[in-house]
């Protein structure tokens, strides 16, 4: 909760933005609302959500975000 999160983010966008990159795809778990947050502070929208399997064979609820070159 000190912003570092956002400074991270953002600079890691405009790190492969400077590089070529034409969008950015974030999909944290549909209950990470900090993530979320921070993600949507950083400029990305919820696209939808979907369900698919964690590592281990958990169904889980991500949130699909994205953040294209401005």
């Amino acid at each position: 909760n000190k912003g570092i999160g956002h400074l991270v983010i953002n600079k890691m966008c405009e790190y492969l933005f400077n590089n070529n990159a034409k969008e950015i795809i974030m999909c944290p778990l549909k209950d990470n609302l900090k993530a979320i947050n921070c993600y949507k502070k950083c400029g990305f929208i919820i696209e939808k959500e979907f369900t698919d399997k964690d590592t281990i064979g958990n169904k889980q609820v991500y949130v699909l975000m994205k953040r294209s070159i401005n």
